[in-house]
C-alpha cells in the first residue's frame, strides 16, 4: 500500500512504522485541511494493511502542534471554523478578511483580526466572549504571558489593551 505525502504532511512506510511528519514549522505544524485529510486517509488504511505494525507522529521544528490552523480553515468570507469530536462548528463572523491571529498562552483562548474588528473567543465557554472595532486595520495582536490582558495594534499605530 502507498502512503502519500501531502504539503506539510510528510508520510513514508519504513518496514512495518508508518511515519507522518508534520512538515510545517513557519506555522508551528498547524493542521490545515488538507493535512488532516492525509491524516485520516492514512489512519483508515492502516486498518486494512497488515504490513503496518506501528504509527509514528514526529514534527519538524520546535513545535510538535499547535492544533488547527484556524486562518487556513477560515473560508473566503471570513468565517473561522473549529473541528472538535462533533465536527465543523462554526464560531466566528467576521466580514473582513483575517489579517491576525493570536492563541492565549494556555490555549484555551483565541483572538482574530479582521480588517478593523478584533473577535475574541473562549473555547471552554465554546464561543465569543468580546468584538471589538478600532479606527484601522488590525496589523497585530499579542497576549500577555499570564493570559489575562490582549494587545491589538493597528496600521494607524493605535494600540489597544483589553483585559477580557
Amino acid at each position: 500500500m502507498s502512503y502519500d505525502s501531502v504539503p506539510g504532511l510528510r508520510a513514508e512506510q519504513l518496514g512495518s512504522v508508518l511515519a507522518l511528519t508534520l512538515d510545517r514549522a513557519e506555522r508551528r505544524n498547524a493542521v490545515n485541511d488538507e493535512m488532516l485529510d492525509a491524516m485520516v486517509g492514512h489512519l483508515a488504511a492502516v486498518g486494512t494493511d497488515e504490513s503496518v505494525r506501528v504509527i509514528r507522529i514526529t514534527a519538524d521544528g520546535s513545535d510538535f502542534c499547535a492544533g488547527s490552523d484556524l486562518i487556513a480553515l477560515s473560508d473566503a468570507s471570513g468565517q473561522v471554523f473549529a473541528i472538535d469530536a462533533t465536527g465543523v462548528t462554526s464560531i466566528a463572523k467576521l466580514f473582513e478578511p483575517i489579517t491576525t491571529l493570536a492563541t492565549s498562552p494556555t490555549a484555551h483562548r483565541f483572538a482574530v483580526g479582521a480588517g478593523r474588528e478584533v473577535v475574541i473567543y473562549d473555547l471552554d465557554k465554546r464561543g465569543e466572549i468580546a468584538h471589538h472595532k478600532l479606527g484601522a486595520t488590525i496589523t497585530a495582536l499579542a497576549w500577555s504571558r499570564d493570559g489575562r490582558r490582549l494587545a491589538a495594534a493597528t496600521a494607524s499605530t493605535e494600540v489597544a489593551i483589553w483585559q477580557p
